[in-house]
């Protein structure tokens, strides 16, 4: 096996179902079964043990349910991707195993053959019509299928693209929500990927498939100044979308990478990890590149797609686009383009 399998831990306590699809995810080139558990309890010390890239849980299970199990192995380790197999999907159940950092759901009833390639598609937002898994990279799932995800970045999203750049750097692609869109809206540009999470680059290129890019994107581990500079020197107009938890200082570095002076930049700043970084940014670039700022503001009805609607109470429509309880009430963007010559 190579670095790049995804390990899964698998927890059911119906035998004969879950060695048909540990064996049926085990026949994937991109995954392969670690461990498996038949209750809930197991579930949990074998997730302490094994320290997998996947957990995928059984719902209902005895001794701990698939919710209190994914709970206890979220607080040990709150960075864990846990996704649920769930026969009812209850929407009580589910918004609580969402708050708790559940990933994604699917459905018992699917073939097991299927669970890899399930998919969905973006509804409104700047990648309308992306294909996407039922999986997340992250907690934020629910808005990035309804559009609503970084709303506040759409209108930069579309600068970009009206820029039409022939190299586009995206760190921190998560499960490829922007390199993904970008490729799809762009189908000329060269698109390079980074992402240190071994879990998201499986879904990159899950999703890259699944969209018809994957021939188009570049993906690699860890950005720095340096890497950075090598990818986007020999460009004529180039974009970096930069989202990499508070590393955000060191790679956007104009000395280290001085073809920064000719980049077009989002990036999404953590002042909780970098204290003052918005103002050590500007201060780089405010010479360079015009510059606009976007917080994240509260999310409205006005704010959801048609789909959301349909089946669900306005308060869940509104819990099921509201971002700030799966990331937190943090979000600063700037749009940097450089300055005419």
């Amino acid at each position: 096996m190579t670095g790049s399998v995804i390990r899964v831990l698998l927890a059911d306590d119906e035998n004969l179902l879950r060695r048909a699809i540990a064996s049926l995810l085990d026949m994937s080139e991109d995954v392969a079964v670690v461990a498996q558990a038949s209750d809930g309890a197991e579930a949990v010390a074998l997730a302490a043990e094994h320290d997998p890239d996947v957990v995928l849980l059984d719902l209902e299970m005895p001794r701990l349910d698939g919710l209190e199990a994914a709970r206890r192995i979220l607080a040990r380790r709150p960075e864990q991707a846990v996704v649920l197999l769930t026969r009812h999907a209850r929407a009580g159940v589910l918004r609580a195993a969402l708050a708790a950092g559940v990933r994604g759901f699917l459905p018992k009833s699917v073939d097991p053959g299927e669970l890899e390639r399930a998919i969905v598609h973006v509804h409104g937002g700047p990648f309308d019509g992306m294909v996407y898994g039922p999986l997340a990279a992250d907690k934020a799932l629910l808005p990035r299928l309804l559009g609503a995800y970084e709303r506040e970045t759409y209108p930069a999203v579309e600068k970009i693209v009206a820029r039409d750049p022939d190299v586009i750097v995206v760190a921190g692609t998560g499960e490829g929500f922007f390199a993904v869109g970008l490729a799809r809206r762009l189908p000329k540009a060269r698109i390079v990927g980074f992402e240190l999470m071994r879990f998201g680059r499986y879904l990159t290129r899950r999703h890259a498939r699944l969209n018809g890019v994957a021939e188009r994107i570049e993906l690699y581990g860890l950005l720095t100044a340096q890497t950075l500079e090598r990818s986007v020197k020999m460009a004529i107009n180039p974009v970096l979308v930069l989202d990499i938890e508070g590393g955000e200082q060191a790679v956007l570095d104009p000395i280290a990478a001085p073809s920064l002076a000719k980049t077009t930049v989002l990036v999404e700043l953590h002042p909780m990890f970098v204290e003052g970084i918005e103002e050590t940014i500007l201060s780089r670039f405010s010479a360079s590149h015009d510059i606009e700022t976007m917080r994240m503001g509260d999310r409205t009805l006005e704010h959801a797609p048609p789909v959301a609607l349909d089946g669900l109470s306005e308060a869940d429509a509104l819990w099921a686009i509201n971002e700030k309880q799966f990331r937190g009430p943090t979000g600063t963007w700037l749009l940097m383009t450089p300055k005419p010559a």
